[in-house]
């Protein structure tokens, strides 16, 4: 792949995801600032991911069809208008509203960038540009979190926050002008959506949509209990936050290597050593009691995500045409951010039957899943197009 505009990709992509991880430490406080009620902040929290899940389905035939660049711009525009449509929001309701707005201009980002990255990238070398790619995706939340909390330092940070946001999504506009514009559309000559269904039932599809989606369940696992398990040990949230800190940072340094190793070796072995690592790590929690453990096995997690991602994107660029690529890049965003939607409130449910060790032991099952669909349906060895019923010649 053309190594500039694989940093022009680079730099949009860590740009258009850092607005969402602007938002994730004080979308509560500002609900609540509003006027919100528990229930009802906690519907516009996850207004996003209702709005932004399904909408990654069906832009990806979209993207498709009418080639990445313009649908991109059109998203990070939408993007930073709904940020700063924040910034005016006066009740619950309107915060509410903008909040899915901002779902479902956010859609088109990961699915058109990621069809880039597979679209530019020869196959030999699609692990390490799909694990360059991968950094940006675990940079956004560890600087943008980062911004986030220097900012709330000011009395009037909300605000400031979300025109911060809005500020780099325009900067990404820019740079999303610089792209190509014929090279990178899809041969798809109209939008088809029949396609979803053929594309997700690709053997090599199912397990790489299976692994990234059991990956982003354990990070809503951990979300939700981990910060209760450690706060029942005498920690704080200082703690909590060096934990989730050492998960990211240790995904972001692992993503890149583990992308070349799956150019070495192919896309089956970095996934299952992801998924096992995960599998470990989480099993683990409960059984140490000590900070440092914590950090530890937080690295240990991050290893495992940052080996997961590249391998995944990778498969699904491996088994799919151009023309087709956009709509398994939607499908692949929309089960990471549904596995994170799902992963979180089960295991709360879950965690007040049973307890919170008991459910963080049962959530691994979720990654063993993996593993066996893994195991069953990749093959072994250099990636090989698997391409049926859905190829350029259907």
């Amino acid at each position: 792949m053309n190594k500039k505009l694989l940093l022009l990709v680079f730099g949009i992509t860590f740009l258009g995801f850092i607005d969402t991880q602007l938002t994730v430490p004080i979308m509560r406080l500002y609900a609540d600032s509003l006027g919100a009620t528990v229930a009802i902040a906690g519907f516009i929290i996850g207004m996003y991911s209702i709005v932004n899940t399904p909408a990654n389905i069906v832009f990806g035939p979209v993207v498709d069809k009418f080639g990445r660049k313009i649908p991109l711009i059109i998203g990070l525009v939408g993007d930073a208008i709904c940020m700063f449509l924040y910034s005016l929001c006066s009740t619950s309701l309107q915060l509410l509203v903008v909040r899915g707005f901002h779902g479902l201009a956010g859609a088109v980002l990961g699915l058109a960038t990621a069809s880039m990255v597979a679209d530019y990238s020869p196959m030999e070398k699609r692990g390490r540009g799909m694990g360059f790619y991968a950094i940006a995706m675990g940079l956004a939340p560890l600087i943008g979190m980062m911004i986030c909390g220097i900012i709330m330092r000011n009395p009037a940070g909300f605000n400031t926050v979300f025109y911060t946001g809005s500020a780099l999504l325009l900067a990404a506009v820019i740079l999303a002008f610089l792209l190509p514009q014929t090279e990178a559309k899809g041969k798809a000559e109209s939008i088809d959506f029949k396609k979803i269904g053929v594309i997700a039932a690709r053997k090599a599809n199912i397990a790489s949509y299976a692994a990234i989606f059991s990956q982003w369940f354990i990070m809503g696992v951990i979300t939700v209990l981990l910060p209760s398990y450690m706060v029942n040990l005498g920690m704080t949230a200082f703690h909590v936050a060096m934990v989730m800190l050492a998960v990211t940072a240790t995904y972001a340094a692992f993503s890149y290597p583990a992308g070349l190793l799956s150019d070495k070796v192919g896309r089956k072995i970095p996934s299952l050593i992801g998924l096992t690592l995960l599998v470990i790590a989480i099993n683990l929690i409960p059984m140490v009691t000590s900070f440092e453990q914590l950090i530890g096995l937080g690295m240990l997690q991050g290893i495992g995500m940052g080996c997961i991602l590249p391998s995944a994107l990778a498969l699904i660029s491996d088994n799919t045409e151009k023309g087709e690529r956009g709509t398994a890049m939607g499908i692949f965003h929309a089960l990471l951010t549904l596995g994170v939607a799902v992963g979180a409130p089960v295991t709360g449910v879950l965690a007040g039957r049973v307890g919170t060790s008991l459910a963080i032991h049962l959530s691994t099952l979720m990654p063993v899943a993996a593993i066996i669909a893994v195991m069953a349906l990749v093959k072994a060895g250099l990636p090989q197009r698997e391409v049926t019923g859905g190829g350029k010649n259907d």
